[in-house]
């Protein structure tokens, strides 16, 4: 079959005019896309940088956290006194109250609230 030549054909097209600024206006559509395929490319690019780079600053921060922990002194778990000043007595010490521990029922709640009210109801008069 070497010697034998494919029979071309040729197909008469109505409008080629119109056919032709089809393609024309597909491929111009086509190039936008891929425009705007290579800018999402390139933002999603530039986010992965920056939270690498936001991760590395985190780690830092961490690190200098944890060294200034260390350096700083450990703090005391005694209950200190504080002096406070009373116009009869003059001065006198009082130790810092700590928090008691939260009512467990709402009952005992609200009990625990009455009797903060009447307290300084009574202080009032």
């Amino acid at each position: 079959m070497p010697g034998k030549k494919e029979e071309e054909y040729f197909v008469g097209i109505s409008e080629p005019i119109e056919i032709r600024r089809g393609i024309l206006e597909s491929a111009k559509k086509m190039i936008h896309m891929l425009q705007k395929y290579e800018r999402f490319k390139t933002m999603r690019h530039r986010k992965i940088e920056h939270i690498n780079k936001l991760n590395e600053t985190i780690k830092e921060i961490n690190l200098l956290i944890s060294k200034l922990k260390a350096e700083l002194p450990k703090p005391q778990k005694t209950i200190r006194t504080i002096r406070k000043t009373d116009e009869d007595d003059g001065t006198e010490e009082m130790p810092v109250k700590k928090k008691s521990a939260k009512p467990k029922s709402e009952l005992e709640r609200l009990e625990a609230e009455l009797g903060k009210v009447e307290e300084q109801l009574t202080h009032l008069e």
